[in-house]
């Protein structure tokens, strides 16, 4: 069956429905999976496709080109297949993504899948394909976990003049927060464990995508300010489709402010804000390697599943 391309809205709906089928324990609306692409560096590379026989939706493909090179060095995938089909519709999509692949001139191909099927890694492998990076999902029982344990770090970070505010607090102090954030992240970009080295949009990009957030969002997301610094931040994303469950993204602290308990004060006061607003589980993903993974581990969340990196060369 051919692969039909559609638009990046296009995409939304068709993708939403084979992920939500794939994982029904981690729905995502058709809102949620259009942010996952705005990461993407403007002007690279980015198509996306279904496949559909006899009106029932198949497969579909976003795949981009998240380093911004021009030809891209690599391209990466994100794929949802309908279960009933898949063991005949996955050699034909992967055809298809390799043909992709030349097309665009990448030199190597990259997707993520997760640990749930033994027979799709098995085909993985057979493939020629390798496993590049692990990535844990872990959740937190929200209504089991206890904020004053961790009072007495919050009271010494805070008596050290160091401020754990909103974004929108800083919106309402008129501070442009957009640069500062932009130059913060970059250094906890580049501290990451990561299958490949991290490329930085462009700062004026940045700004579009944080101007688009609602109110409500900014007050979701959450710094450590030393004076005009921003040293440490981590954010809250709602899940939209899963009421009484919070994704948190992004969290870390600046290098010149680390192991004086920031991030950890940081998180802490993040979930508590999320237990208070009545939701139920807090959710997230790091690296295996990362030192976040353990910090979380330590907070009390628990392992569910591994999101999976593999690659080959074409």
């Amino acid at each position: 069956m051919p692969f039909r391309q559609v638009s990046r809205s296009e995409i939304q709906e068709p993708f939403s429905r084979l992920w939500n089928l794939e994982y029904p324990d981690d729905l995502r609306s058709p809102n949620e999976i259009e942010t996952s692409y705005r990461g993407i560096i403007e002007g690279s590379f980015e198509e996306h496709w279904v496949e559909e026989e006899g009106g029932r939706l198949l497969t579909a493909v976003s795949a981009y080109d998240w380093h911004g090179t021009t030809p891209p060095e690599r391209i990466t995938a994100d794929f949802c297949l309908d279960a009933e089909h898949e063991k005949s519709t996955l050699p034909e999509t992967f055809d298809f993504f390799e043909s992709l692949t030349r097309r665009a001139q990448g030199k190597s191909f990259c997707l993520w899948t997760s640990d749930r099927s033994a027979d799709r890694l098995s085909f993985l492998d057979s493939r020629g394909y390798r496993l590049k990076q692990t990535v844990p999902v872990t959740r937190l029982d929200l209504q089991a976990f206890d904020p004053s344990q961790f009072e007495d770090r919050i009271a010494s970070l805070l008596a050290s003049k160091l401020r754990i505010v909103t974004v929108a607090e800083l919106d309402d102090d008129g501070f442009d927060w957009i640069p500062a954030l932009y130059d913060a992240t970059w250094e906890l970009l580049q501290d990451m464990p990561q299958a490949h080295p991290p490329r930085q949009i462009p700062l004026d990009q940045y700004r579009r995508l944080f101007e688009q957030r609602t109110e409500a969002e900014r007050r979701l997301m959450f710094v450590v300010m030393d004076e005009d610094r921003i040293v440490g931040y981590s954010r809250l994303e709602e899940a939209g489709a899963m009421p009484g469950l919070v994704r948190t993204g992004m969290s870390g602290t600046a290098r010149s402010h680390r192991r004086r308990g920031v991030v950890t004060s940081l998180k802490a006061t993040t979930l508590k804000l999320a237990k208070e607003r009545g939701y139920t589980l807090a959710q997230t993903d790091n690296d295996v390697t990362n030192p976040m993974y353990q910090l979380n581990l330590q907070l009390g969340f628990k392992n569910c599943w591994n999101w999976l990196m593999y690659e080959r060369t074409i």
